[in-house]
């Protein structure tokens, strides 16, 4: 940032285009929800690790470090908690159809290594989330050789890998108490866009610098020339989040009464062993196992607010409550019904 910032907070203005650039791309997301230990939750995603060397990338390493140093000092160390219990990392291997995690050089793993020392928060919990998928990091063993090199005895005993689907990953998250509510990434794989930013949009609106924003995303969309088209539109439709949740609802209501395909993470309503082997069902009984607890424990007449909550938690993720309708074809289920079958299989795990 240059020497005549040594002696004060880095600000927005101090950011440039690339900056501003690199924080709305996605690599880095701040979730809104804590831990079950109240630890804040900082995720990398995997798909612009190493992507500054590439030719058509806009930015450099430089504004990856400045961009991190922005979101540390500005976003998390101001946060009591973090100052006391650390902050939870997660390293996600996201697979985007552009792009795939590339190899930094070794120049840019000591950059980033001497860099990272200089930060005054501690990494108290990393989560590796991986996949066998070509572009994924599992497949690149010289960058996932490189990630784990580096690490300190102290960050190697605090280390979690999950290796898996993008919903059996988000499972593994669950049970170390990460929420998946403010999660980046859905069951299905797929960036959820809508909330990338709120975290970003969050601190520029408590600041009073909303029209400096709006300024300055202007500029970073003058300056985005690469030929991919991932970086720019992600950050034109992140301006406008409330309009892209619009338009999801709309299209979900719209699409909710006509037949659909079942996925493999759907849940699938109804009877039979066919049933009960699907993917979708057996991965939902599973990840009841977790609130089982907490329905045992509430009073009967505040159960329902758990089969609630989870009916909820599925939703955020992408997941599908289906049934047959009268014509046999699968529809989406009412809400009402699928937490009314939540509870019923809730009561029937006790017996």
């Amino acid at each position: 940032f240059g020497e005549d910032k040594i002696a004060r907070d880095i600000r927005l203005d101090d950011l440039n285009a690339a900056d501003i650039q690199v924080l709305l791309s996605g690599v880095f997301h701040v979730q809104a929800d804590s831990d079950r230990t109240g630890r804040s939750i900082f995720c990398v995603l995997s798909h612009l690790i190493g992507r500054w060397n590439h030719p058509s990338c806009p930015w450099t390493i430089q504004n990856v470090i400045r961009a991190h140093y922005f979101i540390m000092f500005n976003i998390l160390l101001p946060v009591p908690e973090v100052q006391m219990k650390g902050i939870v990392t997660i390293y996600y291997d996201y697979i985007s159809k552009v792009s795939k995690a590339s190899m930094p050089s070794l120049h840019d793993f000591m950059v980033l290594k001497a860099y990272r020392n200089t930060v005054p928060i501690r990494y108290t919990a990393l989560h590796l989330c991986l996949k066998k998928e070509e572009k994924g990091v599992a497949f690149t063993n010289n960058l996932l050789e490189g990630i784990l090199k580096g690490m300190t005895q102290y960050v190697k005993v605090r280390t979690r890998v999950h290796y898996g689907s993008d919903m059996e990953s988000l499972y593994g998250l669950r049970s170390y108490g990460i929420p998946q509510e403010s999660f980046p990434v859905d069951s299905y794989g797929k960036l959820r866009t809508e909330i990338l930013n709120t975290w970003f949009l969050k601190h520029v609106k408590a600041e009073g610098r909303e029209d400096d924003f709006h300024r300055r995303l202007v500029e970073t969309m003058d300056h985005d020339t690469s030929d991919e088209s991932m970086i720019s539109s992600s950050v034109a439709e992140r301006a406008a989040p409330a309009y892209n949740n619009n338009n999801n609802n709309n299209n979900n209501m719209a699409a909710a009464a006509a037949p659909v395909s079942p996925l493999q993470h759907d849940i699938l309503l109804g009877r039979g062993v066919r049933l009960m082997q699907h993917p979708g069902n057996v991965r939902f009984r599973e990840f009841l196992e977790g609130y089982q607890d907490d329905y045992d424990r509430a009073q009967r007449n505040k159960r329902r607010k758990v089969s609630i909550e989870v009916v909820r938690v599925l939703r955020h993720q992408g997941v599908r409550f289906l049934e047959r309708n009268e014509h046999g074809d699968w529809v989406e289920s009412d809400v009402t019904e699928a937490e009314d079958k939540v509870g019923q299989l809730f009561r029937s795990r006790r017996k």
